[in-house]
């Protein structure tokens, strides 16, 4: 919906079109309708990678002319609305997003200035505010608008006054964020790099400050078992905070952070912290990495994607390592590969891992609880991961999650879990079906669960810990492989049962073919791989080999 509201790059299943009664208005914007209505009601859309058609706009145009003809854009909109009014599960999927690009397109007409004649703009903004207060009306919209106000009054010189006030006051906001930025920096270079080391404090981050978990957080919890520590966490401005935390956090960006950073001897994170942070010598960074890279890392990204990273300023994170964990030789190799700096590799295993060995049943009991699992249902989770060529999220997966409990059977509950970089992309209703997106702590699921279901993440050499079956649906396996590049081939050397299409995929669930002593077995040669160091300690070793030796040699 967010691409260029026209007919024009679009094609369209006749049948379709006459299921929907589609046809275009009298008059000119013409366009609106006919594609809001197609995109609201099409039950599938696909997308076509390759530019099939050249847009040029001739001189002449109504896009390109001051003219009266701007005025329909206002009819248009108004049958819009007719459609959300009339539809109510339109109105509740799409009549937000409806309502925002209204009004960004109709109000555009008058801030360009150069399409509506000027005796034309009191009328146009009279009669565009009535049409956004009947749709914001229509929506419970109740947050104020200045500008929708300034226009209401039918005076344009009030509406542009009103506008220009408004962006310069945007500017001023971006102005002053951007020195008090400059002046945290300045007084953390000039002021806090100068001040004593405290040798037992530890700062802690864990993928960028979004959330407290993975190997930080296991090490966190390892180090407070000594005593010997300080253990402050670093959060996202927005990032939520369980209530229950209990270790100090502070905010990415903010000076007490600064404060942390130049301050603590140990700084521990899952990937990497921010340019702006200066490695003082009596600092220890510790890079734990999240995961087992089966995709490219590092600079064997560069064939697939050279200009997707400033490698330069990669190299310069990286050189800050005194310390890098591995949760297997494998990962030794590819990470002295893929990342070939002067750090020391710790062979230790991951530490998100000890909760597989150390966990009590009451401790399975009450995560169960937590997600409402009844008692003596299977679980059977869905972690896929992350596609590179969509920013926005990840694509939607050609078997729905209500097909992939029907084939599982009525024993099983479903969890959904979608990669921590998308957004709102797998739906689903069912009381069967619950949504595990927002829980911090993939681990925790691990331990209720009893079939494994992903594609390419590294969830799977943590989960083979557990020895319990792992389903791979690579749906995408060929286009993914050649756009995010593999060290491997993991067809050959599977943790388990593939499908490689949906109905292979629900084939295996229906027949429990991921239970076979075949895959079986592929699963414990693949465990003895991927997961030799991995017995409940890990955490353990890491502050003994890393924090405990420093804490000796002062």
């Amino acid at each position: 919906m967010r691409n260029f509201c026209v007919c024009w790059n679009k094609a369209y299943k006749l049948s379709f079109i006459k299921s929907i009664e589609g046809q275009f208005p009298n008059g000119h914007y013409e366009d609106i309708i006919w594609t809001f209505r197609s995109l609201f009601f099409a039950q599938s859309c696909h997308v076509i990678p390759d530019a099939i058609l050249n847009y040029r706009q001739r001189t002449g145009s109504i896009t390109r002319s001051v003219d009266a003809r701007h005025m329909d854009i206002l009819k248009q909109y108004e049958g819009l609305l007719r459609t959300v009014r009339d539809n109510s599960d339109v109105a509740d999927a799409y009549g937000l997003f409806a309502y925002q690009h209204a009004r960004s397109q109709i109000l555009n007409v008058v801030n360009s200035r150069d399409r509506l004649p000027h005796e034309l703009e009191n009328q146009f903004l009279a009669h565009a505010s009535e049409l956004l207060y009947r749709w914001r009306q229509l929506l419970g919209i109740t947050k104020r608008d200045t500008q929708l106000r300034a226009a209401h009054t039918g005076r344009a010189w009030v509406y542009h006054t009103t506008r220009y006030a408004a962006a310069q006051k945007r500017a001023t906001k971006r102005w002053l964020r951007t020195k008090k930025v400059r002046l945290k920096r300045r007084i953390y270079k000039h002021i806090m790099l100068r001040l004593p080391i405290n040798d037992r404090r530890v700062y802690l981050e864990s993928y960028w400050g979004k959330k407290a978990a993975c190997n930080p957080l296991a090490i966190a919890d390892s180090l407070e078992k000594t005593g010997k520590y300080e253990a402050i966490f670093g959060f996202q401005k927005k990032a939520l905070v369980p209530v229950d935390f209990r270790y100090p956090v502070v905010r990415i960006g903010s000076l007490p952070y600064y404060l942390a950073m130049a301050s603590s001897k140990f700084i521990v994170s899952n990937v990497n912290v921010g340019n702006a942070i200066v490695k003082r010598e009596e600092q220890v960074h510790i890079q734990t990495q999240h995961g087992t890279p089966l995709k490219v890392m590092g600079l064997d990204i560069r064939p697939h994607r050279p200009r997707d990273m400033h490698w330069g300023a990669f190299a310069k994170r990286c050189r800050r390592w005194d310390y890098l964990l591995s949760s297997n030789p494998y990962s030794t190799r590819v990470w002295r590969q893929a990342m070939p700096y002067n750090y020391k590799v710790v062979e230790s295993g991951y530490p998100r891992n000890d909760i597989f060995f150390n966990a009590t049943a009451s401790d399975t009991q009450a995560i169960k609880d937590r997600f409402g699992i009844p008692n003596g249902k299977k679980v059977a989770l869905y972690a896929p991961t992350f596609r590179d060529e969509d920013r926005r999220g990840l694509r939607q997966p050609p078997v729905t999650p209500e097909a992939m409990l029907a084939a599982l059977g009525n024993d099983y509950v479903l969890l959904l879990r979608s990669h921590y970089f998308t957004k709102d992309v797998i739906k689903a209703s069912s009381d069967r079906i619950i949504d595990v997106a927002a829980h911090p702590v993939s681990e925790e699921l691990f331990l209720v669960t009893d079939l494994l279901i992903t594609d390419y993440s590294s969830s799977m050499f943590d989960y083979a810990c557990l020895k319990r079956p792992i389903l791979l649906f690579m749906y995408d396996y060929e286009e993914y492989k050649a756009k995010r590049g593999m060290y491997f081939d993991i067809r050959e050397e599977p943790p388990g049962a593939i499908a490689e299409t949906g109905e292979e995929f629900l084939q295996a669930l229906r027949t429990r073919s991921f239970e076979s002593a075949d895959n079986m077995q592929l699963l414990e040669r693949f465990s003895t791989k991927f997961c030799p160091w991995d017995d409940g300690q890990a955490a353990d070793r890491v502050v003994e080999q890393v924090f405990n030796a420093q804490f000796r040699a002062l």
